[in-house]
Parts: C-alpha cells; sequence; structure tokens
C-alpha cells in the first residue's frame, strides 16, 4: 500500500518500477496521486524530478479506442520513458541528423514558436521515434509529445489527444521556414502542412 506523503524522485522511481513489474496497479497509484493532491495545494516535485509525470498518473486509468480496441492511454513505453527521464538518462534513438531528447535535456524556460501544423493519423508514430504520452499543462490536456534535435535547433511536435483532429503541431525554437521544412521532411511528416510562422 503507498503511504499518502509528499512525493519525492525517489519515490517516483518506485512507483514507476511497480508499475512496470506489476508490483502495483494503476487504480492503486490513481488512488494515491488524488490522495496527494487532496492533501496539498501545489506538490513540492521539481519536473526534474517528475513533476508533470505525477501529474500524469491521474491518467492511468483513461483508456482510448485504437483499431476497434480499447487501449491504456498512458503505455507501457510511456511509462519507461517517465522512468529514464527521471534518472537523466539520455535517448539514443534518432533519424538521419535528427535526434530525440528527453524532457532533463532541455533548457528550461526556452521559448518554443508554433511553426507549423500537419495532418497525422491519430494513432500513426513519428518516423519510429518514441513520443510520451501524459499531461504537461496544468488544464490537463491528454497529449503526446516528442523533443528534437536538429541542426541548432530544438522542435517539439505535439499532438492532442482530447479531440478527434487528425493534425500535430511543430513548435521550436527557431522560426526559420526553410529549416523547419528541411526537418518535416527528413522526418518524412504528413502533408498538408500549414506553416503558422510569423
Amino acid at each position: 500500500m503507498l503511504l499518502v506523503k509528499t512525493p519525492t524522485r525517489e519515490t517516483m522511481l518506485e512507483i514507476l518500477q511497480g508499475l512496470q513489474d506489476g508490483s502495483l496497479g494503476r487504480s492503486e497509484v490513481v488512488s494515491w496521486q488524488r490522495a496527494v493532491k487532496n492533501q496539498t495545494e501545489r506538490v513540492p516535485l521539481s519536473v526534474a524530478d517528475g513533476y508533470w509525470y505525477f501529474v500524469s498518473m491521474a491518467l492511468l486509468e483513461a483508456k482510448l479506442f485504437d483499431a476497434g480496441e480499447e487501449r491504456w492511454f498512458l503505455r507501457d513505453c510511456d511509462l519507461e520513458e517517465y522512468r529514464r527521464d527521471i534518472q537523466r538518462i539520455a535517448p539514443t534513438d534518432r533519424i538521419g541528423s535528427i535526434r530525440r531528447l528527453r524532457a532533463h535535456q532541455l533548457e528550461p524556460g526556452a521559448a518554443r514558436w508554433p511553426l507549423a501544423t500537419f495532418h497525422h493519423p491519430r494513432y500513426a508514430d513519428f518516423g519510429g521515434l518514441a513520443a510520451v504520452r501524459g499531461t504537461f499543462e496544468e488544464r490537463g490536456d491528454l497529449v503526446e509529445h516528442l523533443h528534437l534535435a536538429y541542426d541548432d535547433a530544438i522542435y517539439l511536435i505535439v499532438r492532442q489527444f482530447d479531440d478527434q483532429i487528425e493534425e500535430a503541431m511543430v513548435l521550436g525554437t527557431d522560426r526559420d521556414q526553410d529549416k523547419v521544412q528541411a526537418f518535416m521532411a527528413e522526418l518524412e511528416l504528413e502533408t498538408p502542412v500549414h506553416f503558422v510562422l510569423s
């Protein structure tokens, strides 16, 4: 049984491990997360130590319909990504000159501008690179996101699951349209693309 106390980095790693090895159930962790949130107005857990992953644990029992089958919104691979990010393990997967990043590798507070939207099937992957699901804003949207480094820019691809629109958005630190187009071409992202650069 999980004790209702303020989570720490170590607590988060223990809970993620328990979810992965089956010693903790999803409903047990959801109940624990709610109890902790009810006990304190703001959980004093840093982003690096898993704040957004703690918030995302409220979604452990949320389900989606994928190709007619009911599946967990938060997959086992998402829980593994949470754990590796908290442990500060850098990913090694890449496509050409594009490499994937985890949140701990990003500069906190760096400006990211909306650059483009594009059609993308709801459950398709992004060229085989591992996108991570959860909620990463206080409003609690269900999203899947992917941080990528390309040249000297950092891009974020975000897909919302709160609506049925088969669309994703690219945000980035560099607003150069030619670079954005080259980045998207290398990832072989679907068209049509709508650029929202200013």
